[in-house]
């Protein structure tokens, strides 16, 4: 999926209880486009390598 941080469809996801966790730019002009989206409760970690 290749949204905006602040768009209608990733809100919508929100609102139903997952949480993204890439918080790295992975687009031009530092926007996020790829997302790693969960429900768990546990504890994840991203690492990311460019």
């Amino acid at each position: 999926m290749n949204s905006i941080p602040s768009s209608k469809e990733l809100q919508c996801i929100r609102q139903h209880g997952f949480i993204d966790y890439n918080n790295n730019p992975t687009y031009e002009e530092g926007l996020i486009l790829d997302y790693i989206l969960s429900k768990s409760k546990f504890p994840i970690k991203v690492k990311v390598k460019f």
